[in-house]
């Protein structure tokens, strides 16, 4: 009887381990298949984009994007150096327009006034000048692009600057003008900040391609020095 017992009962470190071995893969088994299924509902309630992403506004997954701009709208509010020859002693104001025709290529439309009042005491005579222009320039953008980067282009404007002078003693008065076409190659850099703010510069040479009208004596070439500020959108 006591034998019986003995062997039956007997919970010895070899039956103990014999019970383990066959309850692991069990566990293992019973363990896989509730994180899948906790894997399958997570997926499931998880917000997808029509591509099957996580949706964009999702702050942590959203990705930075240069904005696209398609137009700058710049000014040129004082003269490096004259811009037209024959201009007398006129600095102009000018406004230019960019519209973005591809990322590589912008069409800029410029229009600028003038004026400048001068007095000769000794002679006694005040002269009174106004200036005013318009033109178009055609860039290619040779590093970057309409966001900014080193710029070729040709300008091509239009100008006209009329002349009064009037005698201080008896207010007599005589005019002339002269008006042409100017043109010349340009090389420049822009630069936009992300929130919108731009600058453009740009240096070349211009000549005169014909003009009318009363000549004044200055000389038919200048150097074309543009510092522009402005807004992109």
């Amino acid at each position: 009887m006591t034998a019986k017992l003995d062997a039956t009962y007997d919970l010895g470190p070899s039956s103990r381990n014999g019970s383990l071995s066959r309850m692991r893969p069990l566990q293992l088994l019973v363990t896989s298949l509730c994180l899948l299924q906790s894997y399958a509902s997570a997926a499931q309630t998880a917000p997808q984009s029509s591509a099957g992403s996580p949706l964009v506004g999702d702050p942590s997954l959203a990705v930075p994007r240069t904005p696209r701009w398609v137009f700058s709208l710049t000014l040129f509010p004082f003269q490096i150096a004259m811009p037209l020859p024959r201009m007398g002693s006129v600095y102009l104001v000018e406004l230019t327009g960019e519209v973005r025709a591809t990322d590589k290529i912008g069409v800029a439309f410029i229009a600028g006034a003038g004026r400048h009042t001068d007095t000769d005491t000794a002679d006694g005579v005040t002269f009174y000048d106004l200036a005013l222009d318009a033109g178009l320039e055609a860039r290619y953008y040779l590093l970057g692009d309409f966001s900014g980067g080193l710029t070729l282009g040709w300008e091509l404007y239009w100008w006209d600057l009329v002349e009064v002078a009037t005698t201080t003693q008896d207010g007599s008065s005589t005019g002339a003008e002269n008006r042409g076409l100017t043109t010349g190659p340009l090389i420049g850099y822009k630069h936009v900040w992300p929130v919108g703010f731009t600058v453009d510069a740009q240096l070349g040479y211009g000549r005169i391609a014909y003009t009318k009208g009363s000549v004044f004596d200055e000389p038919s070439n200048t150097v074309l020095i543009d510092l522009k500020f402005g807004w992109s959108f």
